[in-house]
């Protein structure tokens, strides 16, 4: 446990070197359990400022405490996963366990039609098809069934998430392409806060403008 940096606390029979209780908590679930209360608390300040007070979908990446406090907050939210970030993952677990590279391309082929079934029979139809083609591959498969598809697949496979309006948004890109946007503007981690407000607020205005004037060009511009 010290080795591996585990925090853990025990006791000893009275009087005696035997053993008699022990615990102990890997460190990340620590970290986890401090990150959850600051997402509840942002996604809290998120709900005050929207008129309904409840969102029907939410796309985030497969972070549990993020997950955890969107259920706890958005309560009637359905959270889907973002499939891009998904189906890199899934990638790269090929191109680290699958061999020669013929095999990786029918397998990522499988996995996509699997992941665009349009309804459940399709899905366990392709899912049958994706088990038998991964067959001579058990450690890369049992990563998708119990990584993604056992605990998530309602979360990003087309089947159920059609189910759901999110008008085409089942990835986080739109947001990490802003998040780029203000680190390129920022350009480092060291501004004090009043020189990063400064530099935000100066970018929003600057989107602001952005969409009136594409508002104001669409309305003089004809279309045919």
């Amino acid at each position: 446990m010290e080795r591996d940096k585990y925090v853990y606390r025990y006791r000893n029979v009275d009087g005696s070197d035997e053993l008699r209780d022990i615990s102990w908590t890997h460190p990340d679930a620590i970290t986890l359990s401090e990150r959850a209360d600051n997402f509840t608390w942002a996604l809290q300040m998120v709900k005050e400022h929207i008129t309904s007070g409840e969102v029907e979908v939410i796309v985030t990446d497969r972070d549990l405490a993020l997950m955890n406090a969107v259920e706890n907050v958005f309560s009637k939210t359905v959270n889907l996963l973002c499939l891009f970030h998904i189906c890199k993952n899934v990638k790269v677990k090929c191109k680290m366990n699958v061999f020669p590279k013929k095999k990786q391309v029918q397998i990522m082929e499988a996995w996509e039609a699997l992941i665009y079934s349009y309804d459940e029979t399709q899905y366990y139809m392709k899912l049958a098809i994706f088990e038998r083609i991964c067959s001579s591959c058990s450690i890369f498969y049992d990563y998708v069934h119990e990584q993604w598809l056992i605990p998530h697949k309602e979360r990003f496979i087309e089947a159920w998430t059609n189910r759901v309006m999110h008008f085409g948004n089942t990835t986080t890109q739109r947001v990490e392409s802003a998040h780029w946007s203000l680190k390129r503007i920022l350009q480092n981690s060291i501004g004090d806060i009043c020189s990063v407000w400064e530099t935000i607020n100066n970018m929003i205005i600057s989107q602001h403008n952005e969409i009136i004037a594409s508002f104001e060009k669409n309305i003089i511009q004809k279309v045919h």
